[in-house]
């Protein structure tokens, strides 16, 4: 079948782009204007629809690339028989298959086109990975390898996801993977396995030498690998070794052996203050400024499903939905403003304009339809015909009056709208002040104050902007606070670590799943940027990613269903010391997986409910596996090394030797702490966690029945689940927002039993800006919040119940903080005692024993589970002094 073809059939399932005629002629007229079209083929015609060719990115939808040839049609010739000859003829359809195809993006040709030639280049691909001086031994690195191999343009995460499934792929590596190992390479590790490790254990038992010996879990593999016989010493037989269980319990004996000196045992205290920092939010509980939402029109939202909690009324949810900006979001705002200059009602009027200013908004706020906005370039001419432009399938119809200049009117304004919205979004809301932007008590000095004012100007002129998050994920905040830092997009891949039956995979069964994420860097320098300044019809390039390469690099990891702004305070804070330092510090945080402006996912694509356990008899039955858990570990290590290879790519120094520490609160104090115990991740080299979560003892292995039932009630909330109805479009769902916003704001966690809130748990009584961070918090999740984030955390909150850092590990037979042999700076506060966590009293207990991490443990009076909002420039102190940045 042609592509020709493919894509008339397309357009047809669409129910295609059916434009109004654009004026009546007599039949001489017509008759005459088409043999002046036909003449040499239709050159003029086919040149006029050329001018569309921009390559990619372009315009790839039929109709718009019809208007935009026909708006090069003299005004006296654009005539409805015209119209109709050069959209039915085979030569327009041919031309435009032309121009789609020289735009389109290579994602939807390149899976095609590998697999029209029976996958011959990828083969080829994969043979050239055999032999070699050092051939890749195992599937993944053979993937790799093969990967790498093709033409860099090809190189794109669609494309990598498409091979990983196919069949010839898994065929194909096998058979690398088995002649790149030599052929006593099984026989080798057989000499190994054969009397249970004895020998690779006794080369990892020598490392034992007391105090002063190896403590590390890389130093000791190392040391024992160094024993190995030098003919033994190959790729197949390391990876073997490294993955073997055996080898985790022998280092966890070596490791236990030496100990430490300095360890966190010996140095854990406490810390008391004569008073709390001042927080800068309002100490009334109102909302701190850049908080928009209250400025919506009663009438533009959902006032029907109890508390709409920020949601937009139904006909404008089913316009974001379409997400089709050029024949279906700008269309209607161009009409509705057309209807509100025809009224004479001052309040009907006003009503109409903000609806059309809503729909405007939705062109561009959401993450698909601002891709096809961008796709576009859409410039003035696109409003010429605004009246005769059809309308994509399933979008509400209207009927304009063809030629109306109210309507084209409608449509200028409403395009000019859309990029301004856009480009505050995606490059206004970056503050392009250079060098230092906060002196050493922490105050922005006047430079940036400068342009802050810029942008919070910009900003206010916008007032409210209309967003769906439940339609069409926003890629930027929107009507909440934005990092004053530079925001980027990256894909990150993560090979999910389950099947679909919640068993553990080999890796070579491992399936990837690409993530797009937003993340953002802050350096205590910032670099001099342009700052362009867009037409009115033009969208700002967005800025690329650049870190000074003198600067050592922090990694932020925020807490749970927050996003990268969480950041801000504790970066603030140690610019604040960095001000009269030579020395240079960036902080790159990111939105993890179904938070902030990450993408959001099904947590089917991590693995099944039933993988960590099921509810029985009221009680609670759990696996033991926490694969969604580990999942977002896996992320936090991915993100950064895709992250240095982009870099890298770009012509910038490699990251990973500069990193100096991963930090973060809450569910990044838990992957913080996991990570402090990572193998094969020598770029961690210090880790500071806070207030981590799972610190707890496991909900799901004590013997006591109310606390597996605190595990299973977050189950079950992750398993109402509709998969008739994912996006809890039908009635009976359309509450299940109001009502998670009303449980966890307003409702008791546990009445009688727990008597606060769940945001009261976040802060200690003695933060005076506690109910202002609540009511902003609970606005933050309202433009982000769909149907997968509210899944995918009640399981999230199920497994960081179950999970523990003092759980036994059957490999060690010690605790898992035993294992933990990164520098580690633990923080707590002593407020942060909610009844069944008492996460303070649980993070001490564990510092206690922490005989094999070496690091210092505090412990804060008159202070929450968020310390680092409650004591930025404490915290910020002890992070300088422990990691010696300045």
């Amino acid at each position: 079948m042609s592509r020709r073809t493919k894509l008339l059939i397309a357009l047809g399932a669409l129910g295609g782009l059916v434009a109004a005629p654009a004026r009546p002629a007599d039949a001489a007229d017509c008759a005459s204007l088409i043999t002046k079209y036909k003449t040499n083929d239709y050159d003029w015609w086919k040149g006029a629809l050329g001018h569309a060719m921009s390559g990619y990115g372009g315009i790839t939808d039929f109709d718009t690339v019809l208007y935009r040839g026909w708006a090069e049609v003299p005004v006296a010739e654009q005539d409805a028989c015209l119209l109709a000859h050069l959209r039915s003829s085979p030569v327009t359809a041919a031309r435009i298959d032309e121009v789609i195809a020289f735009n389109t993006p290579l994602c939807q040709v390149l899976p095609d086109a590998y697999h029209s030639n029976g996958y011959r280049d990828w083969i080829l691909a994969l043979d050239s990975c055999l032999g070699g001086a050092q051939p890749p031994t195992t599937p993944h690195a053979v993937f790799e390898c093969g990967f790498q191999k093709l033409p860099p343009s090809h190189r794109l995460n669609c494309l990598r996801d498409h091979l990983w499934k196919q069949p010839i792929t898994t065929s194909t590596i096998n058979v690398t993977v088995i002649l790149n190992n030599p052929a006593d390479c099984p026989a080798l590790i057989s000499t190994y396995q054969k009397n249970k490790y004895a020998d690779w254990k006794q080369y990892l038992d020598n490392c034992k030498v007391g105090h002063g010996g190896v403590v590390e879990r890389d130093d000791v593999f190392a040391c024992g690998w160094n024993q190995v016989p030098k003919q033994d010493q190959r790729t197949c037989l390391r990876e073997h070794l490294d993955a073997a269980g055996a080898t985790t319990a022998a280092i966890a004996q070596v490791r236990r052996y030496n100990g430490i000196r300095g360890s966190i045992a010996e140095n854990h205290f406490e810390e008391w203050f004569q008073a709390p920092e001042v927080c800068e939010l309002p100490t009334d509980g109102s909302l701190p400024g850049g908080y928009y939402e209250p400025m919506m029109q009663p009438l533009l939202g959902d006032g029907f499903h109890k508390d709409g909690e920020g949601r937009l009324r139904d006909d404008l949810r089913q316009i974001a939905r379409i997400a089709h900006p050029i024949a279906c979001t700008l269309p209607h705002a161009a009409h509705t403003f057309a209807r509100a200059a025809k009224v004479k009602d001052v309040v009907l009027h006003d009503q109409l304009i903000a609806e059309a200013t809503a729909l405007a908004d939705l062109a561009v706020t959401g993450r698909s339809s601002f891709q096809m906005f961008r796709n576009a370039k859409l410039q003035a001419n696109y409003c010429d015909l605004i009246t005769t432009r059809g309308l994509v399938n399933g979008c509400p119809v209207f009927q304009p009056t063809v030629g109306d200049p109210d309507e084209i009117e409608g449509c200028t304004r409403a395009l000019q709208r859309a990029y301004s919205v856009a480009n505050h979004l995606r490059t206004g809301q970056t503050v392009t002040a250079s060098g230092a932007w906060f002196d050493a008590f922490g105050m922005m000095r006047a430079d940036a104050i400068l342009d802050h004012r810029r942008k919070e100007k910009a900003r206010d002129a916008l007032r409210w902007i209309a967003v769906s998050g439940e339609d069409d994920l926003p890629h930027r905040p929107v009507n909440v606070p934005s990092s004053d830092w530079p925001q980027f997009d990256l894909d990150v891949t993560v090979h999910r670590p389950y099947t679909p039956f919640g068993l553990l995979e080999l890796p070579f069964t491992a399936v990837p799943v690409t993530v797009e994420t937003r993340y953002v860097i802050a350096q205590s320098r910032e670099p001099s940027r342009s700052v362009a300044t867009p037409g009115t019809y033009s969208l700002a390039p967005d800025y690329a990613p650049q870190i000074d390469p003198d600067a050592e690099i922090l990694i932020f990891i925020h807490g749970m269903d927050s996003r990268a702004e969480e950041a801000g305070e504790i970066s603030r804070a140690l610019f604040a010391r960095m001000y009269d330092s030579s020395k240079k510090l960036a902080i790159i945080s990111v939105d993890l997986p179904t938070s902030g402006y990450a993408e959001t996912l099904d947590y089917d694509v991590v693995s099944p409910l039933v993988a960590i356990g099921y509810p029985e008899y009221g009680d609670f039955h759990g696996t033991g596996m926490t694969p969604q858990l580990d999942f977002m570990e896996d992320f936090v290590v991915k993100f950064v090394e895709t992250l240095d290879k982009d870099l890298v790519a770009r012509g910038q120094p490699s990251i990973l030797p500069r990193i100096r520490a991963v930090m973060g609160g809450s569910l990044g104090g838990n992957l913080t702490m996991r990570l402090g115990r990572r193998p094969n991740t020598s770029w961690i080299r210090n880790v500071v966690p806070w207030s981590p979560a799972s610190v707890w003892l496991s909900f799901g292995e004590t013997a006591a029945p109310i606390r597996h039932q605190g595990a299973a009630r977050p189950w079950v909330f992750a398993n109402d689940r509709d998969p008739a109805d994912p996006d809890d479009l039908s009635p009976a769902r359309l509450d299940r927002r109001s009502d998670f916003f009303y449980n966890s704001w307003a409702r008791d966690i546990s009445p009688g039993i727990i008597t606060v809130t769940q945001p009261e748990t976040w802060y200690s009584p003695h933060y005076k800006c506690a109910y202002s961070a609540m009511a902003a918090a609970r606005l933050d999740r309202h433009e982000t919040y769909d149907a997968r984030f509210l899944s995918w955390r009640w399981r999230l909150a199920t497994e960081q119940q179950l999970y523990s850092h003092a759980s036994i590990d059957p490999l060690t037979t010690m605790e898992r903080y035993m294992s933990n042999d990164k520098r580690m700076l633990l923080l707590c506060g002593q407020d942060d005692e909610v009844k069944g966590n008492h996460i303070c009293d649980a993070t001490e207990e564990i510092a206690a024993q922490m005989t094999l991490t070496p690091g210092v443990a505090i412990s804060l009076e008159d202070t929450g589970h968020a310390l680092h909002s409650e004591r930025p420039a404490y915290l910020a102190r002890k992070i300088d002094e422990f990691l010696g940045l300045h």
